[in-house]
């Protein structure tokens, strides 16, 4: 994701909300890739952890899955900056439904 100075608070890094809308996002994207077309799955719960200051001119969301049952799915997803260095990691459970 390329960062912008609207993304930065007031410290300088990247918002908290920023990088938790990027691990939401990774982790979402890879489920709904996964699904047929007749199902969506949505996050149910997010946890984040912040690591170090977010800086740079982008940041990367890796995300794989931990469980993934017939309903329920657990998965994490880290964001790492330029110098490949972890800033923020989470955990996310989605709801499967259908269309």
């Amino acid at each position: 994701m390329p960062l912008t100075v609207y993304m930065h608070n007031s410290g300088g890094a990247v918002h908290g909300g920023i990088l938790a809308t990027l691990i939401d996002s990774a982790m979402g994207s890879l489920i709904n890739r996964s699904l047929s077309p007749a199902e969506y799955a949505v996050t149910t719960e997010l946890k984040i952890n912040y690591l170090r200051p977010g800086k740079g001119k982008r940041l990367r969301a890796e995300a794989t899955f931990l469980h993934r049952g017939q309903t329920l799915v657990v998965m994490e997803s880290t964001v790492y900056d330029e110098r490949n260095k972890r800033v923020a990691h989470g955990t996310g459970t989605f709801i499967v439904l259908k269309k």
